[in-house]
């Protein structure tokens, strides 16, 4: 009864910062229709000359992905209004748990991620995308990467004071991931070591990379859970060192006896 009522009063907190959730549910939609566009000819001349991959096809896990960034807004919003508001105080004096409060919010984030990545994919198919596809296992992906991006706004949240600066120096970690994940435009392959026969670059710290790569498979190949079981791994392993380190900064600064 007291998470129901922890996600509750969070679902609550987001709607009424609705400009926030639209420009959240709707950031990845709109630059999917411009990217449309954007290779509208190339699109064109790729399908009709053979069953290849248009440039466009390999945008939208991109696409997808973005939509999952856009959560690292409303979730380190959601930490930074109540930090603001001086409700950490009383969450203290409560019989709260902070794993509960993060709980709640991570639940409400997965959510909201979940409906914009759906929102995104449909409108890359409304433009003219064929994915061959597994909704289960996108889902599943999607859903595991909302969770790496709501331990990274933690991490944000646990350094910036009000939504002001989160709005502003807050799109420092938002372009990184936004501009370095190789869903905008290639990277060049920056090798750390090999794990598993697989080679590890320096973006694969990002757990946004794999997101891309997975979905890419997953979209455009057909691929099951057990085709990018590394990809898999890779971000629930990237989500709990992201989950555990927010949580235990954010703790230590907002929420400990001593905090101011």
């Amino acid at each position: 009864m007291r998470l129901a009522s922890l996600v509750r009063k969070t679902a609550l907190e987001n709607l009424r910062d609705w400009k926030i959730l639209i420009m959240t549910l709707s950031f990845a939609p709109f630059f999917t229709v411009l990217m449309h566009f954007y290779f509208v000819e190339t699109v064109e001349q790729t399908l009709s000359a053979a069953e290849a991959l248009s440039e466009f096809d390999l945008y939208v896990p991109g696409m997808l992905t973005l939509a999952v960034m856009m959560l690292i807004f409303p979730a380190a919003a959601s930490f930074i209004k109540e930090k603001d508001r001086g409700t950490l105080v009383r969450l203290r004096m409560s019989n709260m748990t902070t794993i509960e409060w993060l709980l709640a919010v991570t639940l409400v984030q997965v959510f909201i991620g979940e409906l914009a990545v759906l929102l995104t994919l449909l409108t890359a198919i409304l433009v003219g995308y064929e994915p061959v596809v597994a909704i289960p296992s996108m889902v599943i992906v999607s859903g595991v990467s909302v969770v790496s991006l709501v331990g990274i706004s933690i991490l944000v949240a646990a350094w910036l004071r009000t939504v002001f600066d989160l709005m502003t120096i807050g799109c420092f970690p938002f372009f990184i991931l936004m501009f370095f994940s190789g869903g905008m435009f290639p990277l060049p392959d920056i090798r750390l070591f090999e794990m598993a026969g697989r080679t590890v670059n320096v973006n694969d710290v990002l757990p946004t990379t794999h997101t891309i790569s997975a979905l890419n498979e997953i979209l455009n190949h057909g691929a099951g859970l057990i085709d990018v079981a590394f990809e898999l791994a890779a971000i629930v392993a990237l989500t709990v060192v992201l989950l555990g380190t927010g949580t235990l900064l954010f703790t230590k600064r907002h929420m400990s006896a001593n905090a101011a």
